[in-house]
């Protein structure tokens, strides 16, 4: 934002031509291209301007004619656009061609090459005469009209925002021209880049969409504003406030400055990156702060940014940044809940510990001492016998013969676990009064149970249960078979709850399923489960058709454990669970920490852990270790040799298990909670894929607000350090080192976060590149990848550039299948032409 020196009105195009080329031209050899005059043809209305000073950091405010958007006029009085050639992989683009494609449109309008300009990068500026004055978004439309069929796709489209300017001829500058042509018709452009925008949505309609007006800004308030001048005069910078803090800048984003990823130019790209770092802090840097990332982001690059634009540039930009307002980030909007709350008046404590810290110890130990009557909840079969021989050592055999121990699962093949349970509790009720009991059982089995009758125990859960589940019917062609199985039972919020028909039931129960009722079947296994509740949202259900797709969610409920005496829950970061946040909003459960006895390490986890990780840019997933430079398999031969012989316990994916190159004899599942039996183990590789559908992240925002980061750090990252905990890290008495192996740099953040220790990167073993998505919600799956191809043979055998001009696809796909059919299309066809011209 500069000063205005000099405003002049013209009578004619030809006037217009005159002033710029002979007026306007530098009158001396420049240095630089900064060493120029500059024109914008339109007006600037006199306003104040806020300045900092640079020497004393105080801000002051003078009246002046300035160039920025806020007081520039609405409209231009010509058109302009600006060919620089950036687009390598595109054939260059003289003004000669430039202006016989003009000549055949019999426009007026005269061009110029730029200080930039050279024989095998043509730079050039084109003026073109119009009927009317036009907006800057109607110059933008044009200019994607005319980069299409005149400047072979070469133009700069980041020159039409508000304030905006162009370079004035240098001193040595070539000029060609046609001064006895028409007017280009704008209406008639603009209805002719409509036509274009409807052929290639894909491509212009995103783009322009982003130059529409904006909506009224929210003007700020006297508070904000002092805030903003404050930070404007703050010359500090913090020395964590850089590049290389994730909390600041995003490591995907390292390369993005120096590949100019934003319409190829470095200035576009520089305030893309400097506005994402502002979203990214919530606008809490100074100054100084902004001016220090600013330097750095140049510097990867070599100071391009400074060396071209100047100090005077990058002091507007970061003045013009620190005037934005932080967009609200989604997960922190207000949330409203989804499902009306039913207060259960139910209360659960909480014994949260780190593994290995002793909160199972301690709980046994209580129980002993207590000698009451618990249903002790494990997470499966398998620890049961674990649990007990740990509660018979801690108690002492004298004390354990004087309970009664039971366990009820789905191994005992006698009858069901409810009917296992009633049994039980048969049994304890001939027993004396307060003759002390635990009965075993797993999640599964408590979460179909009857307790009503249960109220003289104590439930303790060991490991924090899952209780939320999704499921997903295409809707379009399922909708009224689905009505035969599953009912509406009641409104709840903006959802209704579901249950099962007859029909349902009857479903749910045949294990001898047909390829179509398959669909529907594991929906009615769902409903079919006790104390399981489903719901679906009611305008999906009310108009089926409309969506595409029916999306489900169940949740477990906590109702059937209010009989209990006490409900206690052990875990590690607990109160970060899905199950406690779904059971809050929901059930209006009250959740109260515990304290314990906690060991003490004899040495710190910081002292003995090195974590060792392979990919900055891209995380673990299904779709990356199915990638070309098979990670999984390289990832688990490196591990291998750098383990030279020591054994490594490892986990993944059980359908990606058979990839790896580890010993397979060392392989156990995910999720391995609870397990003391694998402490000698130094060495411990964790290469799960564990990230939640964006599906499952969208319910459970709406139903508990709970966040897309929120449900990750649950799901994935604390998954992965209850797996790391299984080696001698959860020896409290060790000193031993461990080495741990991850595949993103996300996941070791987060462990040292928790551990400490040291990170190392592997560099070299897979392709490590920020990933760029055809489409800006993510990311093609397997699935839409094959489609895509599908599509993509069928409109080159019809010689088609746009899907939609196929028979039926426009009722086959939807929008975003489109737009990846016709973007990769769009694509593929731009890499094969260069091929095309070299052969």
């Amino acid at each position: 934002m500069v000063a205005i020196t000099g405003l002049d009105e013209l009578p004619s195009f030809a006037a217009v031509r005159d002033h710029v080329l002979n007026g306007l031209r530098y009158p001396l050899l420049q240095a630089n291209k900064l060493e120029s005059y500059g024109w914008v043809p339109t007006l600037y209305m006199p306003n104040e301007r806020i300045f900092t000073s640079r020497q004393t950091g105080h801000s002051f405010t003078r009246f002046g004619c300035w160039r920025n958007g806020a007081a520039e006029n609405p409209t231009l009085s010509l058109f302009y656009a600006d060919v620089d050639n950036a687009d390598t992989g595109r054939p260059t683009v003289s003004m000669q061609s430039v202006a016989a494609a003009l000549d055949a449109r019999g426009l007026t309008y005269f061009m110029y090459t730029s200080f930039s300009h050279t024989a095998e990068k043509p730079k050039f500026r084109v003026v073109i005469d119009t009927d009317r004055d036009l907006t800057r978004v109607e110059m933008l439309r044009i200019a994607v009209l005319l980069n299409r069929v005149a400047f072979g796709q070469q133009a700069d489209l980041s020159i039409y925002d508000p304030g905006d300017f162009v370079f004035a001829p240098p001193h040595n500058t070539t000029v060609t021209e046609h001064l006895r042509g028409l007017p280009l018709t704008v209406d008639a452009a603009l209805a002719e880049q409509h036509q274009l925008e409807q052929h290639y949505p894909c491509i212009w309609t995103k783009y322009v969409a982003q130059k529409q007006t904006p909506e009224a800004r929210i003007e700020p308030t006297p508070e904000q504003v002092a805030a903003m001048k404050q930070r404007r005069a703050d010359r500090t910078a913090r020395p964590e406030m850089v590049i290389d803090n994730p909390t600041v800048f995003n490591q995907a984003w390292a390369g993005f400055y120096r590949e100019r990823i934003t319409n190829r130019s470095h200035f576009e790209t520089m305030r893309s990156l400097l506005g994402m770092v502002w979203a990214k802090t919530a606008g809490a840097l100074s100054y100084g702060e902004v001016d220090q990332i600013l330097r750095q982001i140049d510097a990867t690059a070599g100071g391009y940014f400074i060396r071209q634009h100047g100090e005077q540039k990058a002091a507007d930009l970061i003045d013009w940044l620190m005037s934005l307002p932080v967009e609200e980030d989604e997960d922190a909007r207000e949330w409203n809940p989804l499902l009306e709350r039913d207060e259960s008046g139910l209360t659960v404590q909480v014994k949260e510990g780190e593994c290995g810290e002793g909160k199972t110890r301690d709980e046994l130990t209580r129980m002993a001492r207590a000698k009451g009557r618990y249903v002790y909840v494990v997470d499966k079969i398998a620890t049961i016998e674990q649990r007990k021989q740990e509660f018979f050592e801690i108690a002492g055999r004298w004390t354990a013969m004087r309970f009664r121990i039971e366990e009820a699962h789905s191994e005992k093949q006698e009858c069901r676990v409810p009917v296992q349970l009633a049994a039980i509790r048969k049994d304890l009720d001939k027993e004396p009064a307060g003759r002390p009991a635990i009965v075993f059982v797993t999640q599964a089995g408590a979460a179909m149970m009857d307790w009503s009758a249960w109220g003289d125990c104590e439930v303790i859960f060991d490991e924090v249960p899952d209780c939320f589940t999704t499921f997903r019917i295409d809707a379009k062609n399922h909708a009224e078979v689905l009505r035969r199985y599953v009912h509406v039972e009641a409104e709840d919020g903006g959802c209704y709850s579901l249950g099962s028909t007859g029909a349902g039931r009857e479903l749910a129960r045949t294990t001898d399923v047909d390829d179509y009722d398959k669909v529907h079947h594991g929906l009615c296994v769902l409903l079919s489960k006790p104390n399981t509740h489903v719901w679906v949202k009611q305008k999906a259900w009310d108009n089926p058709a409309e969506g595409g797709r029916l999306e489900f969610f169940a949740v477990t409920s906590p109702l059937n454990l209010c009989h209990f005496s006490s409900v206690r829950l052990l875990g590690d970061e607990a109160m970060k669970a899905v199950t406690v946040r779904a059971w809050t909003e929901k059930w209006g459960v009250t959740f109260e920490p515990i304290t314990f006895e906690r060991r003490k390490r004899l040495v710190p986890t910081a002292d003995r852990v090195t974590i060792r990780y392979f990919s900055d840019h891209r995380d673990s997933s299904i779709t990356r270790f199915h990638e070309g430079d098979l990670p999984l398999e390289s990832v688990t031969a490196w591990i291998k040799q750098d383990a030279a012989g020591e054994p490594v316990l490892w986990t993944a994916n059980e359908k990606l298990r058979g990839k790896a190159k580890l010993d397979q004899r060392d392989f156990i599942s995910p999720k391995a909670h609870g397990r003391n039996d694998l402490q000698h183990y130094k060495r411990v590789a964790w290469l799960a894929a564990m990230k939640p559908s964006q599906f499952e992240v969208g319910s459970l925002r709406e139903v508990c607000g709970m966040t897309a980061a929120e449900l990750t750090e649950w799901r994935e990252f604390n998954a992965m350090y209850q797996f790391v905990m299984r080696c001698v890290l959860r020896d409290f008495s060790s000193a031993e080192p461990a080495v741990v192996y991850v595949f993103s740099r996300k996941q070791a953040e987060y462990l040292k976060g928790r551990l400490g220790g040291t990170i190392e990167k592997v560099p070299g073993v897979v392709e490590d590149k920020p990933v760029r998505c055809i489409d800006e919600e993510g990311a093609m799956t397997d699935a839409e990848r094959s489609l895509a191809k599908y599509w993509r043979e069928k409109m080159l055998k019809a010689g088609v550039t746009d899907v939609r001009l196929l028979p039926k696809a426009a009722q086959k796909l939807d929008e975003r299948k489109i737009r990846l059919v016709n973007a990769t299309f769009e694509k593929l066809s731009a890499e094969a032409a260069p091929k095309r011209l070299a052969a």
